[in-house]
């Protein structure tokens, strides 16, 4: 899409690339983890999906070869929704969405391939439970 954009701003008015160009922007500033009250839920949201990214990623060997291809996709899209919410200007946790449906792979992948099941019991009820309890003080 966007190349058909370029593609059709360069052929027709070239000033529609200005306006694109003076809209975007980026900031790396993280004031917002300093004055908010959802920095709980960042730390949670952040604390679930390293552990999941790097069970995936040391465990990628004990995969089927056919989903290799899939979830290095999936690793990949993760990656890119935390570079969106990185150099995006306005930082705020609804950012986080860009990243929940990889990370919900990611964390079947995590309970999927761990054999103790006391462990995914634990770690199936602290994201349940994390979730409700951050649902009711609406972080």
């Amino acid at each position: 899409m966007g190349i058909l954009f370029i593609f059709f701003s360069l052929l027709i008015d070239k000033e529609w690339l200005n306006v694109v160009w003076n809209q975007t922007g980026t900031d790396f500033e993280f004031y917002y983890l300093e004055k908010s009250a959802g920095n709980a839920t960042l730390v949670l949201y952040a604390l679930f999906s390293i552990v999941f990214l790097f069970s995936m990623v040391f465990t990628l060997s004990k995969r089927p070869i056919i989903m290799l291809a899939s979830y290095k996709k999936v690793i990949f899209i993760f990656l890119i929704s935390i570079l969106i919410y990185l150099i995006s200007p306005d930082k705020n946790n609804t950012l986080l969405l860009f990243g929940l449906m990889p990370a919900s792979i990611l964390a079947t992948g995590f309970i999927e391939i761990n054999k103790d099941s006391v462990l995914k019991e634990i770690v199936t009820g602290a994201v349940l439970a994390t979730g409700i309890l951050l649902f009711i003080f609406q972080l």
